[in-house]
């Protein structure tokens, strides 16, 4: 079992937080998650959300304006969809009082030094002052970061959030997923692929085969994995959850059996 953490980072993908249609707020999944972080900072345990999201909401506020999805049209349901986002996670962690901040990265602030050092003490300030961050990408300056299968993107977040916890010295990372678990194969290419469930070796993550992302968002298995070795070389612990019910996230039991470690 693992310690609870002193500081965590949570990362929600797109289709963590939209409903199956792709555009709709998952608005009972995301409470539950909001109850869970007010009980681990009951705690003493800091939480720094990295949230996607925006380009979903965007489309629906947008109500069919955006259905050829090129690549402007993403960055134009981002940039309307980011404040619904921030509202979203305004209304749902305000219910418990808690005050959120927005912070809209992208690879470029983990590169410069001068930026990522002005990135660390932000969120520490944050920290400090019982603020919950809430990161996204930043898909309106950043364009790399939402074109299909770009090299320099982030993943659907799984990246950003492995950087994240890396340079905040978080205890945790916790992936969410609706992913029934960590496969030796991609269990859609393979129906005799078996579940795994721990990973204690970089060696054996490595040789994890999966391929593929989610329907919704950029992300899939593979980033996930990915983001899992980014955060172990860091020395930070890297969990998967399955969202398809209510989460828990107790004191001990943020130690889960389909975690990679």
């Amino acid at each position: 079992m693992l310690a609870l953490p002193k500081r965590i980072v949570i990362k929600l993908g797109t289709n963590v937080v939209i409903e199956n249609d792709g555009e709709t707020p998952h608005l009972e999944r995301i409470r539950s998650f909001a109850s869970d972080i007010a009980g681990l900072r009951a705690q003493s345990c800091e939480v720094v959300i990295v949230s996607s999201g925006a380009i979903g909401l965007g489309r629906d506020i947008l109500k069919g304006k955006s259905a050829n999805k090129s690549l402007l049209d993403k960055q134009a349901c981002a940039t309307v969809g980011q404040p619904a986002l921030m509202a979203l996670w305004r209304e749902v962690l305000g219910e418990h009082q808690i005050v959120t901040a927005q912070l809209l990265l992208t690879a470029n602030d983990f590169e410069r030094r001068e930026s990522y050092l002005n990135l660390h003490q932000t969120i520490e300030q944050l920290l400090s002052l019982g603020v919950v961050p809430i990161i996204n990408e930043n898909d309106a300056t950043s364009i790399s970061e939402i074109k299909e299968n770009s090299e320099s993107s982030f993943g659907d977040n799984d990246r950003l959030s492995a950087l994240v916890a890396a340079r905040i010295g978080a205890q945790a990372l916790l992936i969410l997923t609706t992913t029934d678990g960590i496969f030796s194969e991609n269990p859609e290419h393979n129906p005799d692929a078996a579940q795994i469930s721990r990973i204690e070796s970089l060696e054996e993550l490595s040789n994890i085969a999966t391929s593929g992302s989610s329907s919704k968002g950029r992300g899939g298995m593979s980033a996930k994995l990915v983001a899992a070795r980014t955060a172990a070389l860091c020395g930070v612990t890297a969990l998967a959850e399955l969202t398809t019910h209510p989460l828990r996230l107790s004191a001990p039991s943020t130690s889960r059996s389909t975690a990679p470690t």
